[in-house]
Formats: structure tokens, sequence, C-alpha cells
């Protein structure tokens, strides 16, 4: 017996861009995830290309425009032509246009948005960013399901764009194992030497992320300690004259010899399972992948609390939590796991399975 129940699912993934973050990463983790009955198919709006280190084994469309919005004709001929069962999307300027497009398809579907930062947090630059969170607040009411990474997430949500609260539900952030396996397993990177503690940070380099903080907190346990070296992992992002301010404040605290501002890597795994320690310094955060794939390579993390990591981080176990934007204690978590033998066995992560989600 045949019936829609026992067809194979069909699920169209759309996003932005494939070379920013933790939103595109997880994209790639999420589609990884699924079996092999679900049939997958990405859209790209803009000219990026899918990651050469991930293994595509579905259809990948560019449709190369600058802008989302410009796209949006074209995202509406892609669900006429795949006629998908869900359409999913983490990123935020996309997820409008995925509800808005319903009006103009010839098939139903589900859409399923996955937000990336909490409402409240999203980084404001300009008019631009007011208006569409307004556009947000208007149009995610039509869609099917919002995915939240927290809790605190899911009530800023419901806050924020008055959604009815059976539509936002809690998954928090999963990992591809076997891509971290896979990736973490290249040599040391050169810029490690024996004898040091070697503290790690990653992301984007504007004033969210907390680096200033991060050097602060880190310029007198330094100065303590001349094994102690801090790797900043990420590129200049959203607020010009960042990185100069960051490599000011090194050469003004005589730190050019202990803290180090790498750039981008497109590896940064290797860094992630050679550091002694992983720092998460961020002011606002939605909940960062690089936590959870820094624990999984067995490397303990201090983390800020601008995300709920109660249920991921047990103090003296797997790491530490402090203050966010609190130089002070940022500096406390650190001291402390320089003298502390973690158990990182003990707390294993544990994946959400999104083949529920596709039913």
């Amino acid at each position: 017996m045949t019936g829609k129940k026992n067809k194979n699912r069909k699920v169209l993934f759309v996003t932005a861009s494939t070379q920013g973050g933790g939103a595109e990463r997880m994209l790639f983790n999420i589609i990884s995830s699924l079996d092999c009955h679900i049939e997958k198919k990405l859209v790209i709006t803009s000219c990026d290309t899918p990651p050469q280190n991930r293994c595509i084994d579905y259809p990948t469309v560019s449709l190369r425009k600058k802008h989302a919005l410009s796209s949006f004709g074209a995202i509406v001929r892609h669900i006429n032509a795949f006629r998908p069962d869900y359409v999913f999307t983490t990123s935020s300027t996309i997820g409008y246009l995925l509800v808005l497009s319903k009006l103009f398809t010839s098939c139903a579907y589900k859409v399923i948005i996955r937000c990336a930062v909490s409402p409240s947090e999203i980084y404001d630059s300009g008019l631009k960013d007011r208006l569409l969170k307004q556009v947000i607040r208007l149009t995610y009411n039509w869609c099917d399901k919002i995915i939240a990474q927290t809790d605190y997430m899911k009530e800023d949500i419901l806050k924020s764009y008055h959604v009815p609260v059976g539509k936002v539900i809690t998954i928090r952030n999963i990992i591809n194992t076997r891509f971290l396996d896979t990736e973490s397993a290249y040599d040391r990177p050169a810029e490690f030497t024996e004898g040091q503690y070697k503290v790690v940070a990653a992301g984007a380099l504007y004033s969210v992320k907390g680096f200033d903080l991060l050097i602060q907190a880190m310029t007198p346990l330094i100065e303590k300690d001349k094994t102690i070296r801090l790797y900043i992992l990420g590129e200049e992002r959203y607020e010009a004259g960042y990185k100069k301010y960051l490599q000011d404040l090194i050469d003004k605290n005589h730190m050019e010899n202990y803290i180090y501002l790498l750039g981008y890597k497109s590896n940064p795994y290797p860094y992630l399972k050679n550091a002694d320690l992983f720092v998460m310094s961020s002011r606002k955060e939605g909940f960062p992948n690089v936590v959870l794939e820094a624990l999984y390579l067995k490397t303990p993390v201090v983390a800020s609390n601008c995300v709920d990591f109660s249920r991921v981080i047990e103090s003296g176990v797997n790491g530490y939590i402090v203050e966010k934007g609190n130089v002070l204690s940022l500096r406390e978590g650190i001291n402390r796991a320089l003298s502390t033998t973690f158990d990182l066995d003990r707390l294993p992560i544990r994946n959400f399975d999104y083949n529920t989600l596709f039913v």
C-alpha cells in the first residue's frame, strides 16, 4: 500500500551565503545529518558555492544575486519546479521571503526557519536592519515552525515577533562529528610550539565578540606566566577599524609576542583540537557552534553567559561560565582553567535527530 506518509520527503534548503559563520555551518550540519530517503536540494541566492571540504551529494544552485530580495522570483520558480514538502533556512534575510513565496507558488509546503540570533540581540547597524526586523515580525506569524537554539531565545522570539507559542520549538545546535574528525586530523598548527599553554578564540572581528575584553583579561595572566599564548582566529566584519583597535591594544600592552590575530582560517579545527583552552568572550550570541565543536574535540571552554550554557558546560568538568562583558570575571575563569584538570568525557555532546522534523 502506498500513500503520502510513505513517500520520500523533499526538503528545499535556501541560504543567502555559504561562506559566513555559525548559521551557514549549521545549515550544512543539518543537511548532512539527514537520511538518504529525504530528497534534498540547496538554493544559494548569492554567487557562493558549497564549501569544498563538505560532502555534497545533492543538487545545488547558485542564483548569483547581489541581494537576497532580488532572488525572490527565482526562489519561487525553484519551489514550483522542485515541489518540496518543506522549505528550510537558517538565514533571517531569507526567512521572510520563503513565507511570502507561499502566495506565488502552486504547491503546498511548510516553511521552517531556524533563528541564528535572538531578536533582541540582532546587530543593528542602521535603518535597513530596523526595517528588516519589522518585516520579520510581520511575516513570521505565517511560517509553520520557528527553531530557537535555547529556551531564552524561544521566549525572546515569542515576545519580539508575537508568534503563537506552538510554532516555536527549541533545538540545540548539532555538530557534524564525522566532519570534525576529518578536519581536525591535520597536523598541529605551525604557530603552536611545545611548552606553550595555548588559548584559542574564534569569530568575526567586531565588538559583539568581545575580543577586546579577552585581550584585557589575558594580559595580566600572560605577564605572570610567559608560556601562555592567545590565538584569535577571524577577520574583521561589520565594524571598520576594530581589528586595528585590537592590534593597538596588543601593542600598547607589549603583548605582540604573546597574543596573535591570525585572520580567517578555512579550517579552524586543528587549532581547536590542539588548544589547551577555548574562550568564548562574546557580549551577545545565538548559540555558538564553536563551543560545542571545541568540547567535542576534548578542549575545555571558558564562555560568557550571554548564552544559557547550563546544560552544556559544568564548572570544573569541561569548563567555566563567566559573566558577560566583565573583564575580571573572564580573567578569573581563564585563571581557574589554567590549574584545572578537566573530565571532558563526562558530558558527551548529543545531537538532535533532524529526520524527525521532516515527517
